[in-house]
């Protein structure tokens, strides 16, 4: 958690005393408010209408640097790049301006038939790599590359390449797994996004299949969870199942010796691992594991986004 000042600091510490979760808070000092963070996000967003109007740019906070990130396609000219730099290096806090895959920015509707959905690939759709089956959670970006993040225990037994199917049935491979912890840093994993037939441009999109609701649901980055939050958790095995984080104590904590985890209500099943939480077009979790594997027995444990995202040096991808 972010502060900006020692008497936010003592206003944030008071709050979390009050909460009970003092003892599993880390406070962290950042140059720029949220609000502040806002504003420039705005600004950013009206200055580059032809770009985001024309499919080249996407505006996001990025919350773990406490910065303002501007994404451009790489067909965005270079004297608008530098314009742009030029406006970022004068703005009231730090705006990081970068290049992304042609892919992140392509927004064609997806095809869809549970649990599988036609490019372009994103999350909230079954996986498999011959040994264990589970769910993509979000796509991320980092090192110039596209990943499918995920469940890191869904690749800890090892295997080779990820897949999934189309909705006609036509076998697809997803990409070679790039890495994944299961222990003490988190429960988190990436899969890099290389199989011919979505490593193309427009093969895939910052979204999930909301199953049930809109199988088109675009992501606009990571958030934090906080206490009473409502979230949808959606998966390959039982589509999708709502809940509340409803316990105070159990936000961000440490389950079985698995850091950044938070309880909440909604169930699960076997293969909905990895599956993606999210509220108001905002991705906050991954799925861990159900307090009980059956629903509608209700209670499961998914890993903070953002953490994931951080632990793994990706960023969760926004559409903008």
């Amino acid at each position: 958690m972010g502060v900006t000042a020692s008497t936010d600091q003592q206003a944030v510490t008071t709050a979390l005393v009050k909460m009970g979760v003092a003892a599993d808070a880390q406070l962290v000092p950042v140059r720029s408010t949220w609000k502040n963070l806002e504003a420039v996000e705005a600004t950013r967003v009206q200055s580059l209408q032809p770009e985001i109007a024309n499919r080249q740019a996407i505006v996001g906070i990025d919350a773990p640097d406490n910065a303002v990130t501007v994404t451009l396609a790489p067909d965005v000219s270079a004297t608008r790049r530098q314009q742009l730099e030029a406006e970022s290096q004068a703005a009231s806090v730090t705006v990081n301006v970068r290049t992304g895959p042609a892919g992140l920015f392509d927004r064609a509707p997806k095809s869809c038939r549970w649990p599988y959905c036609d490019r372009p690939l994103g999350g909230g759709t079954y996986i498999e790599n011959g040994l264990g089956r589970c769910t993509g959670g979000f796509v991320g970006y980092g090192q110039g590359n596209l990943y499918l993040i995920t469940a890191g225990h869904c690749l800890k037994d090892g295997g080779g390449s990820w897949d999934t199917y189309q909705p006609n049935g036509t076998f697809r491979s997803i990409g070679s797994p790039a890495q994944w912890m299961f222990d003490s840093r988190g429960d988190q994993a990436t899969i890099l996004i290389n199989g011919p037939f979505f490593n193309v441009a427009g093969g895939v999109s910052a979204k999930i299949a909301a199953w049930t609701q809109n199988t088109n649901y675009l992501i606009y980055g990571g958030g934090y969870s906080y206490y009473g939050q409502s979230l949808c958790r959606y998966g390959a095995t039982t589509q999708r199942s709502c809940g509340v984080d409803s316990d105070p104590n159990t936000i961000n904590v440490t389950v079985g010796g698995i850091v950044d985890q938070t309880y909440n209500t909604a169930c699960s099943n076997g293969g909905d691992s990895g599956g993606p939480f999210v509220a108001g077009n905002v991705g906050y979790g991954l799925l861990s594991t159900g307090v009980i594997q059956d629903c509608p027995a209700l209670g499961t444990w998914y890993t903070e986004a953002l953490y994931a995202a951080s632990a793994l040096g990706v960023q969760v991808s926004s559409a903008g």
